[in-house]
């Protein structure tokens, strides 16, 4: 999305570094994995919603859905979808996620493969132990809904912990 002439931008060099990271490990994990998985940066609306008759760009074509991290495919089907949130400490880009959630439902993929990475002092936890405020939320509901949620993790546990995730969903997938 891009901003309009005269506001901040939407990301920030902070935003576009996690979001590097974690395409770069996503694409490195997945490399070796042959030619039926496919991580697509881009989806038509039209290829989602067959009955799109309403979200077309001015050119006519259809409009394109641009998780960050990409939609991954087995199959030619689409099994995962990564989403990465980076908040300063106010703001309320998190709640963009929740976009994603009727996507996931209605094409039947399991609510754990929404891979949702919070990144930010916006999602950093205070003394208690918390998230406070709607970057809180967010991060709770995206639990609570079966979302796998990454929050704020150093680069080598990201790696490692995303690495199992993703080959429990390659073992589930080519079983």
């Amino acid at each position: 999305m891009t901003a309009q002439k005269g506001t901040h931008e939407f990301s920030s060099t902070q935003s576009r570094n996690i979001e590097k990271i974690v395409k770069s490990l996503i694409f490195s994990t997945i490399k070796s994995w042959g030619g039926k998985w496919k991580l697509k940066k881009e989806i038509p609306f039209s290829d989602i919603f067959t009955s799109n008759n309403i979200s077309f760009q001015k050119n006519g074509k259809s409009t394109v859905l641009k998780p960050d991290g990409g939609m991954l495919y087995y199959n030619n089907k689409p099994v995962a979808l990564f989403e990465v949130k980076y908040q300063k400490a106010r703001n309320n880009a998190c709640e963009r996620v929740f976009k994603y959630i009727p996507i996931i439902e209605h094409l039947n993929i399991e609510k754990k493969n929404l891979f949702t990475f919070f990144y930010g002092s916006g999602f950093s936890e205070n003394h208690k132990g918390h998230i406070c405020g709607q970057t809180g939320a967010t991060v709770l509901s995206m639990q609570n809904w079966g979302a796998t949620v990454f929050t704020n993790l150093d680069l080598p546990v990201l790696e490692n912990n995303l690495k199992l995730k993703l080959q429990l969903l390659r073992q589930e997938h080519e079983a």
